[in-house]
């Protein structure tokens, strides 16, 4: 009898652990579902301390950490970002979201031999992700290596045609390395693909001026049929060219930029388009002044840099989160 008390005991015991274990996993699930909902609507901010309250209850649920992660992401905390993408890849190392977007911050921190690892390293899982070839080649753009960042666009673009980014990557490296009519045909395909980016059309008017071809009669029907605020950035780059806009308006409205973070790489981006423009003049001096001060500039990507963050949700797609 004494035993079968024991027993009893010890059966009850377990019961009432499952049972508070399972209602831990079930307050934890109920959390992050509340910060998905937030994360699917871009409050970051807010569905954040939703996947604490997930991570609290259950310290090993990695799709919190990669969520907290992604918010800390999209808030531009890359090092806390860091931080929790580390824990979610420790604890599942197979995870390619975590591994992806773990390069995607090391990138925006300037740390391109970290963010090449992590990239290769979901190409091994995955050999035709597309994204994780564009944004290794990015990359090697950093860090002045022309062959690979061509040779890895070149790839995203052969899985995926329709990737107007991987083109444009591709023509500002052609760009960089005075290929002009290589540069002119992929920028043309990126405007193509999208043809009310007006970086894309600005981008490619001024690699055909480049290569000899000075007619503006495209760029400014581009800009009469998508008309918008004249100190837009970057409208008020195709108004310089256009001839509706001085060069010293552009870079005041740069200068006086809003939200000032992104100051300084508008500022780098208007001195180089500026620089163009004074080339197309004939105005040899003065492009070359402000074309090297804008490649003298702090930030390496200042060309490409709205490449970075918009495609992340293009690599999330149409995947269901519970997968990711």
């Amino acid at each position: 009898m004494k035993k079968l008390t024991v027993i009893a005991v010890v059966l009850l015991a377990v019961f009432a652990l499952t049972s508070i274990c399972q209602a831990k996993e079930a307050g934890a699930q109920k959390s992050f579902m509340e910060g998905l909902k937030l994360f699917r609507t871009k409050e970051f901010k807010q569905a954040i301390p939703k996947f604490d309250a997930a991570i609290k209850a259950n310290k090993g649920f990695v799709k919190a950490y990669v969520f907290r992660g992604l918010s800390q992401f999209m808030l531009e905390d890359q090092n806390k970002a860091i931080a929790d993408l580390n824990i979610a890849l420790q604890l599942d190392p197979q995870n390619v979201t975590a591994l992806f977007a773990r390069g995607e911050a090391y990138l925006l921190i300037g740390d391109s031999k970290n963010a090449i690892t992590d990239f290769s390293g979901v190409l091994l899982k995955q050999p035709e992700n597309s994204l994780s070839y564009l944004h290794r080649a990015m990359c090697y753009y950093r860090l002045g290596d022309d062959k690979k960042t061509i040779s890895d666009a070149s790839k995203a673009i052969s899985y995926n045609p329709k990737s107007a980014e991987a083109f444009f990557m591709r023509g500002v490296s052609y760009w960089i390395q005075e290929l002009y009519d290589a540069s002119v045909k992929d920028f043309e395909k990126a405007a193509t693909l999208k043809p009310n980016e007006p970086y894309y059309q600005l981008f490619y008017y001024v690699a055909k001026a480049r290569n000899g071809e000075k007619s503006n009669a495209n760029l400014k029907a581009f800009r009469a049929k998508n008309a918008g605020k004249d100190e837009e950035f970057p409208n008020y780059l195709i108004d310089m060219m256009v001839g509706k806009k001085e060069p010293a308006d552009c870079l005041k409205i740069a200068n006086q930029f809003e939200p000032e973070r992104l100051r300084p790489i508008v500022l780098q981006q208007t001195q180089f388009f500026v620089g163009q423009y004074f080339f197309i003049q004939g105005n040899k001096a003065k492009s070359d002044e402000y074309i090297k001060m804008a490649l003298n500039g702090p930030e390496k990507l200042f060309l490409i840099q709205g490449l970075l963050k918009a495609q992340f949700y293009e690599f999330l797609g149409d995947k269901k989160y519970s997968d990711l």
